[in-house]
């Protein structure tokens, strides 16, 4: 028998799930996923499976990985700090709208060097400059990213920026380059910065993991799902973790359509942190060629088309001129903090005896443990971690001045710390819909959110009440995020541009249905098949708006974890022939230029090394029995008579294949 066990980290709960490729799922489990030491939440979630089964099912030949981690980061624009190389490009690059805000406070470094878009060396690249910027900085950062002017056409430049940095630093360095072969500097220099950013907290899951298996004497290879879906050895994850940000929407498909039978649906992922929707087109997902967009951050990175959205079970509840709104960064639910913390439900009891404050029911939390005084960028900022390294405090007496409410934010955007408030998980709890902890605990976090919502608008409100109209936003929001991919997806089928504002869109149906100029009804011609812990508490009623079928299928609240266990390997490799000059065919793959003087040799050349490399990629990304398939497509513009001048030929080359020694599924 053939045993795999699939490991889902997300953002409130990490999930373990042991499979027969035979027989099918075996055995699941869950637990809390522990940001301080994420060790912590997978061995219990891994070791509670575990201990139920038999020595012969701890045989396990393969271990899969999915996460949210990378996703939820990029949502709530987390992470650590990174210093980002910019090589020959003009000053004005970081003038990108996105681009300077995903900066943010991270240091960046100009230099001389770059290439043309032939491949041909446009100035001289300035190592001395580099080095002295690197020597004389102070910078905080846990790794670098370094872009280069037309790099994808020539990568030397980054390469000898990348040698240089390593020796200095010792630090990860990632390279444009090696995580998309598209133009587009702006884009490509932002997907280089969150894969810096993102390299130490998949280097933290990945070792949790792995002295979890030693400590099971588990010697089965570790693989990862990437964001298109497929599966690479975790040791090449690690260099390139920007492509894991959609790991769990691409596992969540693979387990959906395993645990469904469905090939053809409306796939919706609701966790604590996003809310992630999908299409299953005959059994596979659809990919969106031109990089994924993670909560407005626009990457290059090739992966599921998938919607996310800031929206789930832990989405914060915010009060705005007395009215409740969703955030769209995540919460630790109170009813939760209280069953770690059993000392804030006092807090919350004295809360109510006390006059009604903004920050009732508001606590901040400690995530990580920090070695290094120079993460803190103000002495507000270090004086809030000592205070929180002794437990989670109310905000109350946690801000002592106007700049600890600023130094919190800024921890909290690093991922370092976070905040316990109400959310819809604790909505649930007054309603009776979920009972996971302690109901008590969200009713007084819900009685101290309505006085305050009446001290601010002079109206009684019932708890009750007022949670089922936060669980009502949780579907408003759904059912929009749902018609909107469905409208995006329908344009893209139809290649009409995006910017028809498919939000817009969404918004006229679902909000005004009967205005004066026609009535609209909205009904899915394929079902939802809705997975997620809080899936079967919100779908439901979704679906009845849609006029379409509602599935929620055994093991929904495991199914990134299934995905983990039942995806596969798959490589792509891309090439390029440009044509700079006449009579000289130039092939660009991978980090080899060659070139040739007639086309159909340079064409020859290209496939068969995008072919080999594909498929060796394969088989170093861990995949056997490996199918491979080439195609390319040659560009033209047609002149006067028969005259035909030859532009382009993009070349891509896709190797498949199962997970190294195990059966398929």
């Amino acid at each position: 028998m053939a045993y795999r066990l699939g490991i889902d980290t997300g953002g409130t709960f990490t999930d373990a799930v042991l499979l027969d490729t035979k027989k099918g799922i075996l055995a699941t489990n869950k637990a809390l996923t522990t940001y301080h030491d994420l060790f912590i939440g997978i061995n219990e979630a891994v070791s509670g499976l575990l201990d139920r089964l038999n020595e012969q099912q701890k045989a396990i030949s393969m271990v899969g990985l999915s996460t949210t981690l990378a996703t939820n980061a990029m949502v709530e624009n987390h992470g650590r700090n990174a210093c980002l190389v910019l090589i020959g490009q003009p000053d004005h690059v970081t003038y990108h709208s996105t681009l300077r805000q995903a900066i943010g406070e991270d240091s960046t470094i100009y230099i001389d060097g770059g290439h043309k878009a032939s491949g041909e060396t446009n100035a001289e690249l300035d190592l001395e400059k580099l080095e002295s910027e690197i020597k004389n900085s102070k910078s905080t950062a846990s790794g670098y990213a370094v872009a280069g002017y037309f790099s994808v056409r020539n990568p030397d430049h980054e390469l000898k920026a990348k040698q240089l940095i390593t020796n200095l630093t010792g630090l990860p360095v990632t390279c444009s380059h090696e995580l998309t072969s598209k133009l587009d500097a702006p884009k490509r220099a932002l997907t280089c910065l969150f894969n810096a950013r993102l390299i130490p907290l998949l280097t933290s899951l990945i070792s949790s993991i792995e002295k979890l298996l030693e400590n099971h004497s588990i010697t089965a290879p570790v693989m990862v799902v990437q964001g298109d879906g497929s599966l690479v050895y975790a040791k090449q994850a690690l260099h390139k973790p920007v492509e894991t940000i959609l790991s769990g929407p691409a596992a969540s498909l693979h387990g959906a359509r395993y645990l469904s039978k469905i090939d053809n649906a409306i796939v919706s992922d609701i966790g604590g942190t996003t809310t992630d929707v999908a299409m299953l087109e005959d059994g596979a997902p659809t990919i969106d060629r031109s990089g994924a967009n993670v909560g407005g951050w626009q990457t290059m990175v090739e992966a599921v088309s998938v919607n996310t959205r800031g929206l789930g079970g832990d989405s914060e509840v915010l009060l705005k001129l007395g009215v409740p709104t969703l955030s769209t960064e995540r919460a630790i639910p109170v009813c939760q903090l209280v069953n770690q913390y059993p000392q804030i439900g006092k807090l919350l009891a004295e809360q109510l005896e006390n006059d009604a404050r903004e920050t009732d029911a508001r606590f901040a939390v400690k995530l990580l443990d920090v070695t290094n005084d120079n993460v803190f960028r103000s002495t507000s900022e270090k004086r809030i971690y000592e205070i929180l390294k002794q437990g989670p405090k109310d905000l109350n007496t946690l801000f002592e001045s106007p700049a600890f409410e600023r130094a919190l934010t800024r921890l909290r955007k690093r991922g370092i710390v976070n905040v316990s408030a109400f959310t819809p998980t604790d909505a649930l709890h007054v309603v009776g819909e979920f009972k996971k902890w302690n109901p008590q605990d969200a009713i007084n976090a819900a009685k101290l959110m309505c006085r305050l919502i009446e001290r601010q608008s002079d109206k009684e409100l019932d708890i009750k009440l007022f949670s089922q109209q936060i669980i009502n936003l949780v579907i408003d929001k759904t059912c929009r995020v749902l018609l909107e991919t469905t409208v995006l997806h329908t344009y893209d089928q139809a290649g009409l541009s995006k910017d028809m504002s498919a939000d817009r869109l969404s918004g006229v149906l679902l909000e005004q249905p009967d205005n004066i100029f026609f009535d609209s009804s909205i009904k899915f011609k394929q079902p939802i098949v809705a997975i997620g812990a809080p899936a079967a508490m919100f779908y439901p009623q979704v679906a009845q708006r849609f006029a379409t079928e509602c599935i929620v299928p055994e093991h929904a609240d495991v199914c990134n974890a299934v995905g983990a266990a039942t995806s596969r390997v798959l490589q792509k490799v891309h090439g390029l022939i440009t044509a700079p000059s006449e009579g000289l065919y130039r092939v660009h793959c991978s980090d080899q230029i060659k070139d040739f003087n007639d086309l159909d040799s340079a064409i020859e050349y290209g496939k068969t090394f995008c072919e080999q490399q594909a498929q060796t990629n394969a088989v170093s990304a861990g995949g056997q029995n490996i199918n491979t398939k080439v195609s390319h497509k040659e560009v033209f513009v047609t002149g006067p008579g028969d005259y035909q001048l030859f532009i382009e030929s993009r070349i891509v080359a896709t190797a498949e294949g199962e997970p190294t020694g195990i059966e398929s599924v």
